[in-house]
């Protein structure tokens, strides 16, 4: 209804693009994009380590089956997924930086790989991710991240 509109609006006004460059000439939506590349790039290198040390101190998490608060409790959570051999990809497709600079979110794909029988990186599913990120001594961190799996064919 109308006050579901106008919270809707008030998201939206807080997530306006901003088209001014940043100090280094770098569009900072642009630059909100890299950071979600290099989160991936580092998650691939460093597993569940590297996927925890990108979120901010108090990052939330929604996995399929619930909530995860803080770094260190999805640390715990991921470790031992990443260890396990899965592999988990993405880029971000979209990225909406607040007027304010500090704030703003990616949404693109996923696809999370199993190793097979054989040995093999085998696909089990797809899907779309939004990260909610803020700044934190100059960096981006997550803030919120969820993501939904695509039907099943």
């Amino acid at each position: 209804g109308a006050q579901e509109d106008a919270r809707i609006r008030t998201l939206l006004s807080l997530f306006r693009v901003t088209g001014a460059a940043n100090a280094a000439g770098k569009d900072p939506a642009e630059a909100l994009k890299e950071a979600d590349r290099k989160f991936c790039a580092e998650t691939a290198e460093r597993g569940g380590d590297g996927w925890a040390d990108w979120f901010a101190q108090d990052g939330v998490m929604y996995p399929p089956n619930g909530r995860v608060d803080g770094r260190e409790e999805i640390r715990a959570r991921m470790v031992p997924a990443f260890a396990s051999g899965m592999k988990l990809t993405w880029d971000p497709v979209t990225a909406v930086i607040a007027a304010s600079g500090d704030l703003g979110y990616t949404q693109g794909r996923w696809v999370l790989s199993v190793p097979n029988a054989a040995g093999q990186d085998s696909t089990a599913a797809t899907g779309n991710y939004v990260s909610i990120w803020k700044k934190e001594a100059g960096a981006w961190r997550v803030a919120l991240d969820i993501g939904n799996r695509d039907p099943e064919e």
